[in-house]
């Protein structure tokens, strides 16, 4: 019901009531009251801020001489539409927009380059001297013309891919980095050597990325092998977080492990409600021994990837170009590349911080492209830690030169 009630002639408005809910008609006398409220907030002074000079005080109060007078002016009706006084404006300043800083195009490019016309060994041999420290043991060494750095498993800088077309026959090197996805799965057949060093793992025989059959073989439970296999399958992002301890689990994947035989209490709450770690200490549970077989599981998964005992038409499309183009460049032009994983925070696959790293990975992907070019006769062997030790866990430094160039491109 809409009740209208109109009030007397001296007061400037009228009241509408709906319900609960009042509604106020402005008169015409009441908006020539607010329009000369407005030219005085338009006047009023600024807040300096600081203590006034005389002049800009004598023109504070004298605004405010102005306002005291019309407020006294008003009615009681008049009163409720305006408030008791006047604050000072505010300085308004202009927003400046940061803009984003970009890395400096002149800052100096760390340069990787080969060791020339000197023959170093990649490191996938033993060191066959029975234990005599005085007998010579002849190692297979190859003298590299390339250097071919890789990191990202989905970009490449500009003068990357010039140099992948132009010198390289046109190679993608992401398909070096173990998270990257082809347009097939990689396929790995059941042998001895796969239930040996791939664990729980061994039991797939097709994952999108080598990542994913290492992880799943660095488990110690067969549960995170089959998460990592079936319910992350083409995020190999997803599964490198996973087993470096980096991925939040919602409470549905928790569930999920949970259903697949993982221990309830095996897990570790992130700080969020829906957010959980696996482990205990939110640390992968690990295969006991697997820093001592973590090198020869790759070399196998790596053979399948790029090697002879991968099935050339199960290779995706990218890899299978890159291999055959790196093969034609060592077979026909006898020009040796060698991988490097630019990566500074990973000393043990990658080079590390100038190289101080091991480049396990580059000198295996390395060492399988030289046997596929049939360059040396024998598949290297798998090593114990002891044997790596001496021969493939040393510094990259000693494979190639670094230092910084002046000019970046």
């Amino acid at each position: 019901r809409l009740v209208v009630s109109m009030m007397d002639n001296d007061n400037n408005h009228s009241k509408i009531s709906k319900g609960n809910t009042q509604y106020h008609i402005v008169s015409s006398s009441l908006r020539g009251l607010q329009a000369e409220w407005k030219q005085l907030e338009k006047e009023c002074p600024f807040d300096l801020g600081r203590k006034p000079t005389d002049a800009e005080l004598a023109v504070f109060l004298e605004h405010k001489e102005r306002v005291q007078r019309f407020l006294d002016g008003l009615s009681a009706d008049e009163a409720l539409w305006f408030p008791s006084k006047m604050k000072p404006r505010k300085v308004r300043t202009k927003q400046v927009k940061k803009k984003r800083v970009r890395p400096c195009n002149n800052q100096p490019r760390l340069v990787r380059k080969a060791k020339a016309g000197e023959g170093v060994s990649l490191g996938w041999h033993r060191n066959d001297n029975d234990g005599d420290a005085t007998s010579k043991t002849t190692l297979p060494t190859f003298v590299f013309t390339h250097v071919i750095p890789f990191n990202s498993h989905r970009t490449r800088r500009v003068y990357e891919r010039e140099e992948d077309d132009d010198i390289y026959g046109g190679i993608n090197r992401c398909v070096f980095s173990n998270l990257f996805v082809d347009d097939k799965p990689l396929f790995i057949p059941n042998d001895n050597d796969k239930t040996l060093l791939l664990g729980h793992g061994s039991r797939y025989e097709y994952a999108a990325s080598a990542e994913s059959f290492y992880m799943a073989a660095k488990s110690k439970y067969e549960c995170d092998a089959r998460f990592i296999m079936e319910d992350l399958k083409d995020n190999s992002m997803s599964v490198a977080n996973f087993g470096h301890n980096y991925l939040q689990l919602t409470t549905i994947q928790k569930n999920r492990l949970i259903k697949l035989g993982a221990d309830p209490t095996d897990f570790k709450a992130a700080g969020g409600s829906d957010a959980w770690y696996r482990g205990r200490d939110g640390i992968l549970p690990t295969r006991e021994g697997w820093k001592n077989m973590r090198h020869n599981a790759f070399l196998f998964i790596l053979r399948h990837k790029f090697g002879l005992r991968g099935n050339q038409d199960q290779q995706g499309t990218e890899t299978k170009r890159t291999v055959q183009a790196l093969v034609s460049l060592i077979s026909t032009k006898s020009e040796y590349p060698l991988m490097v994983e630019a990566r500074r925070a990973d000393g043990f696959w990658g080079e590390g911080v100038d190289g101080a790293g091991f480049n396990c990975l580059g000198r295996t992907i390395t060492q399988i492209l030289l046997e596929v070019a049939d360059v040396v006769s024998d598949e290297a062997p798998y090593l114990t830690l002891e044997e790596a030790q001496e021969t493939l866990l040393r510094s990259n430094i000693s494979l190639i030169d670094y230092y910084y160039a002046e000019e970046s491109r």
